[in-house]
């Protein structure tokens, strides 16, 4: 995988695949899909990627958090929470630089959120019950091949 053949909307299915599965060896729920919640992700992730800067907050009006931009989507609900991150489509090996097939870069992904004490707690949270995750990849500066991703949890009232 190259940035300019880089497929978002194939990434984040499967960093969606590799939460639900650290989600089940840790013996909760899988989390279910909501097309608003990618929505709003996808507001976060593109702001980053153009900006070229991980952060939970954006500078358009009325979506300066995560809580907004779901809320923007038509969402209600008390609990939202928000992970952000950015990572390189390629890893160091002995002999240069390596490229990760989209299952290998969501689950390095998913593993840097692991390693982070509150990003940890946000995907392993017992009272989340739907995930929403986009994914974009920037060019800048023009020599990294980075992605940036995010993750928005919310729990939403199950259909009976």
């Amino acid at each position: 995988m190259t940035l300019d053949s880089f497929d978002a909307a194939l990434f984040a299915r499967e960093v969606f695949r590799e939460s639900n599965r650290v989600r089940e060896r840790h013996q909760l729920p899988k989390l279910r899909a909501d097309p608003r919640l990618d929505a709003a992700a996808d507001e976060q992730a593109t702001m980053m990627a153009l900006q070229a800067h991980i952060d939970h907050r954006n500078p358009r009006p009325g979506l300066d958090r995560a809580i907004d931009r779901v809320l923007h989507q038509g969402v209600e609900t008390q609990l939202v929470i928000e992970n952000v991150a950015r990572t390189n489509l390629r890893e160091r090996v002995d002999d240069g630089w390596r490229r990760r097939t989209y299952a290998q870069l969501a689950a390095v992904l998913v593993q840097q959120w692991m390693d982070s004490p509150p990003h940890r707690a946000s995907l392993l949270h017992r009272e989340i019950t739907h995930l929403g995750v986009a994914a974009h990849a920037s060019l800048i500066p023009p020599t990294q091949e980075d992605v940036f991703a995010a993750q928005v949890f919310a729990r939403l009232e199950l259909e009976r």
